[in-house]
């Protein structure tokens, strides 16, 4: 049960990371804007906390169940804060059915056909206008 305690910690750390990095790089949020800072301290808390508990969890103490309460505990923390990442977003930025703010899966994708992006099919069709200017000369 060590091995399920140490594997839920490290699992919380890098994906309290991840949203960390996201939500400072603007790819994702909760939807309040500056009010975003709040819910970063608030996942530092929780955290520091997760790192204080995994460390100073009793050596005697019942490992089955102390394994599984820590997994609910940080089980819960993850799904409470992912879903205030999607569906329970602030005013700002309301949930619009995608779970990133920029990138988006329906716009790779439109009617069956790969959808370029905008910059990235801009410069497909300067290249394709160039040739055919090389073409027509």
């Amino acid at each position: 049960m060590n091995n399920l305690i140490k594997t839920t910690y490290w699992i919380f750390i890098l994906w309290g990371v991840l949203v960390a990095v996201l939500n400072l790089n603007g790819n994702i949020t909760f939807g309040h804007g500056l009010g975003d800072v709040y819910y970063l301290l608030l996942l530092l808390f929780f955290e520091i906390l997760v790192s204080i508990i995994t460390f100073k969890i009793p050596k005697n103490s019942n490992k089955q169940t102390t394994a599984i309460l820590f997994l609910l505990f940080v089980l819960a923390i993850i799904i409470s804060f992912t879903l205030k990442l999607t569906i329970f977003r602030g005013p700002e930025y309301p949930w619009d059915g995608h779970f990133s703010m920029f990138w988006k899966l329906s716009d790779f994708f439109k009617s069956g056909r790969l959808k370029f992006w905008p910059m990235l099919r801009t410069i497909i069709l300067r290249i394709l206008f160039i040739k055919r200017a090389f073409f027509y000369y």
